[in-house]
């Protein structure tokens, strides 16, 4: 195993070393003549998500096969800062706004991030 940088800049040898890293992802399919409105509610709780505390990253993705469908997905420190933040401000916000929005019910997945070193 090689040297690496971990987390909060520590370099460390030791794979049991790596945080438990918390996946999100959430799939918004708009109503018809909706997806413009709705991209621009998901751009701003991205935007507001990439601030909270316990957030690595998010990214908005926006479907090449299916143009009305979008995908947010977001890393988050542990299972607790995810919780933390399904409480707060940004994602009730987009709870009460998005519904008008949407053609099916947004799809939402959390899942446990897998290192390579796991596997072997």
């Amino acid at each position: 195993m090689t040297e690496r940088e971990g987390v909060d800049g520590v370099r460390t040898t030791d794979a049991s070393a790596e945080p438990d890293i918390t996946l999100q992802f959430l799939t918004f399919t708009a109503a018809e003549g909706a997806e413009a409105e709705l991209g621009a509610l998901l751009a701003r709780y991205t935007v507001l998500t990439r601030m909270a505390a316990g957030c690595i990253n998010v990214d908005l993705t926006a479907s090449m096969v299916h143009p009305s469908r979008f995908v947010i997905v977001e890393k988050w420190r542990d299972d607790a800062a995810l919780g933390e933040h399904l409480a707060g401000e940004a994602m009730t916000s987009l709870a009460g706004a998005a519904p008008p929005l949407l053609a099916l019910a947004p799809e939402v997945d959390v899942a446990m991030a897998i290192s390579a070193t796991d596997l072997s």
